[in-house]
């Protein structure tokens, strides 16, 4: 899978002065693409830090500085936005 996003400029991690991630919607996809990738990981009896960690290291590679920690954040916040 192509982890670099078309247009990779505007899926680099942009921060409000506060310090939180603004998501665009390319970094978002780009999440997705790894989630769907690691959903069978992170349904399992393991705890999920190292699924997260390998998430952030493959956005990484592809140019894209997150911890592991907004990640999943961003993954549970979705989860509850979504989930009906």
């Amino acid at each position: 899978m192509d982890l670099v996003p078309e247009n990779s400029s505007s899926a680099n991690k942009r921060t409000t002065a506060g310090g939180r991630v603004k998501w665009s919607a390319a970094l978002e996809k780009l999440l997705i693409d790894l989630w769907q990738e690691k959903i069978e990981d992170l349904r399992g009896p393991r705890k999920n830090s190292h699924v997260y960690m390998e998430m952030a290291e493959s956005m990484k590679e592809a140019g894209i500085e997150l911890g592991w920690g907004e990640i999943r954040t961003k993954l549970e916040n979705m989860t509850k936005k979504y989930r009906h």
